[in-house]
């Protein structure tokens, strides 16, 4: 695995979460990264990242996760809806 990554948005106000305050912007955030080019330093292998946006009551949330292997293909999952 080369990366995998994922986007926060909040659905209700049109804007991502960039790892510190929710933008205009959309932003791919990293959950982990292989730092050798064979992908063998497993960084991948476990993901124990915290993800802390300020969640407002009443506004509609989506998150996206992708990853990406060592031949540069994706594989983006479902997106996952929350309210």
């Amino acid at each position: 695995m080369e990366n995998v990554t994922y986007t926060f948005q909040n659905v209700t106000e049109n804007t991502y979460w960039d790892g510190s305050s929710f933008t205009g912007t959309l932003t791919d955030n990293t959950l982990c990264s292989d730092s050798t080019a064979l992908g063998t330093d497993n960084s991948c292998n476990t993901i124990a990242q915290n993800i802390s946006p300020t969640i407002t009551h009443g506004n509609s949330y989506r998150m996206v996760v992708t990853a990406t292997d060592e031949a540069g293909n994706s594989t983006t999952a479902a997106a996952i809806d929350y309210t």
